[in-house]
């Protein structure tokens, strides 16, 4: 946020806004709605909402500084205080700066940062405690690490830059790559990429590599168990995979997504390119050529890996090295396994008919199939998808399609955690309603995407309704009160099996909402 800039006021209306601001808090109030409709996971079961009031809007808050932690409902943005700035993080207003940065949460909404300008100087702001002056911080590097016990970015100090862990900064760089400081899945080692004069390196865990020309626009990546950090990196006319230091296979290129590990470390995959042609390269073995190559797959258990490929006007899947039927497109985003990894789906066309493929056996045709639609059961036994022949969309489960709708919700197709229910948004003119076990609801005049959820133990279903002056929680098909809108990530959040927690808005007023299903 630079000094010159003007607050610009909050815009509301029936749907999540951009920017608020909480100053105050004060005492709970109950209500209580009843929920009884057919389908429902326990009917007639009691609703008793509760709603604590957190706080006030002020008017000098800034557009699109508002952030949430979906893991503990916080909340911080910046405001404007005259010619000053502040980060208010929980309603409680911090230390007044020269510019200040978005605030950024830890991923389990305990821990907050933000950058800060004094004067010419800047500072990182970590759970109220202060750093260091930098000549310049750059904002888009400050991160937590995925276990929220440690933050770092990058600093400028005079003409160079430093990598700073937990205040700890690295020796000093020419340039940092964009990427900032990488953590490891289980947050205890990290990586940056980094240039000295004219060659790159990658350090990791404060021990640098070998240097090169240059380093791949995707930066070090760790494996998922924690053990490799992976990049790709050119010397002269060759690009090359380097893993835990140790070079591998050269190359004419290799694809800008750079290289993929399976779920469990075991296996890495990349695209490369050699001429005018494309291939995978996995365990050091390259695969057949095409004239394109999709990013690669790993199932969830790490023992099959697929792509989609393109040779002259055909495109194919490729699993496990068997290369598909030709088909005149494949739909994003291509190949899907199951959880357990046994089974795979995609979408096809053919003669401008589409189908879902399982283990490449077709199914029906249709006219289309919803992008992003195909969803997999937990346990890896059932498969949906939306789909549709001339004005009817259908939900096809199992190969058999449900009820003609005149639309059906984008990716909104979801899965109980036992995988015995289904649950999506259906359209019929202006309306839309959540369909739970082929059962509709009540309709609304709309249903906010993504906001469709099932409780751990998949008894119930909640999800965010428009109506024409707001929004309400629905409950096994049940509103509850009404508000303006819900702050994000703008969907239920379960706290329990029989708990749902989230933000709104009612005039004017933040108020933290929790919904108890209690049995009759």
């Amino acid at each position: 946020m630079k000094p010159s800039s003007k607050p610009r006021r909050c815009q509301w209306g029936p749907r999540v806004f951009s920017v608020l601001a909480i100053i105050c808090c004060c005492a709970g109030r109950t209500d209580v709605a009843r929920a009884q409709v057919p389908g429902a996971g326990e009917p007639g079961a009691r609703l008793a909402v509760r709603e604590t009031p957190v706080g006030k809007f002020d008017r000098d808050m800034i557009d699109d500084s508002l952030r949430t932690a979906p893991a503990t409902l916080r909340t911080a943005w910046v405001c404007a205080r005259g010619d000053r700035w502040v980060v208010v993080v929980d309603g409680r207003e911090g230390a007044l700066y020269s510019a200040v940065g978005d605030p950024v949460f830890s991923p389990d909404g305990r821990r907050v940062a933000h950058w800060a300008g004094r004067g010419d100087t800047r500072i990182v702001v970590i759970d109220g405690v202060e750093s260091r002056a930098y000549e310049g911080v750059l904002g888009s590097t400050l991160r937590f690490s995925p276990d929220s016990r440690h933050v770092a970015w990058v600093g400028r100090i005079g003409e160079k830059y430093a990598a700073v862990v937990d205040h700890v900064e690295s020796r000093l760089y020419d340039e940092i790559g964009p990427q900032g400081v990488v953590f490891s899945p289980d947050g205890r080692h990290w990586a940056f990429a980094a240039r000295l004069g004219e060659r790159w390196l990658v350090v990791a865990d404060d021990d640098e590599g070998a240097l090169y020309d240059s380093i791949g626009p995707a930066g070090p990546v760790f494996s998922p168990d924690s053990r490799q950090v992976a990049y790709v990196a050119r010397n002269g006319d060759s690009e090359f995979v380097v893993v835990n230091g140790v070079r591998q296979r050269e190359f004419e290129a290799i694809a800008d997504a750079g290289p993929v590990f399976s779920p469990d470390g075991s296996r890495l995959a990349y695209v490369v390119k050699q001429g005018n042609r494309q291939a995978v390269v996995e365990g050091g073995r390259l695969g057949a050529a095409y004239d394109e190559v999709g990013l690669p797959v790993f199932s969830p258990d790490g023992s099959r890996l697929a792509y989609i490929a393109r040779r002259g006007t055909w495109w194919y899947t490729v699993v496990d090295g068997r290369q598909s039927r030709p088909w005149d497109a494949i739909g994003r985003p291509g190949v899907l396994f199951t959880p357990n990894g046994r089974h795979y789906a995609y979408a096809a066309m053919l003669d401008g008919q589409w189908h879902v493929t399982v283990n490449e056996d077709t199914g029906q045709p249709f006219d289309a199939v919803g992008l992003g639609s195909i969803v997999l059961s937990p346990d890896s036994r059932h498969v949906a998808y939306a789909a549709w022949r001339g004005r009817s969309a259908y939900v096809v489960r199992d190969g058999e399609a449900g009820k003609a709708w005149d639309g059906i919700g984008a990716m909104s197709l979801v899965w109980s955690p036992d995988s015995a229910r289904l649950a999506y948004v259906a359209r019929r003119g202006r309306q839309q309603t959540v369909v739970v076990d082929s059962q509709e609801g009540p309709w609304y005049d709309g249903i906010v995407k993504g906001s469709v959820v099932f409780s751990p133990d998949s008894r119930h279903v909640a999800f965010i309704a428009i109506r024409r002056d707001g929004q309400t929680i629905a409950v096994n098909g049940a509103p509850t009160r009404q508000y303006e809108t819900f702050l994000p990530p703008a969907r239920p959040l379960f706290v329990g099996a029989n708990r749902i927690s989230a933000l709104a808005v009612r005039d004017g007023e933040v108020l933290r909402v929790d919904i108890d299903i209690e049995s009759r």
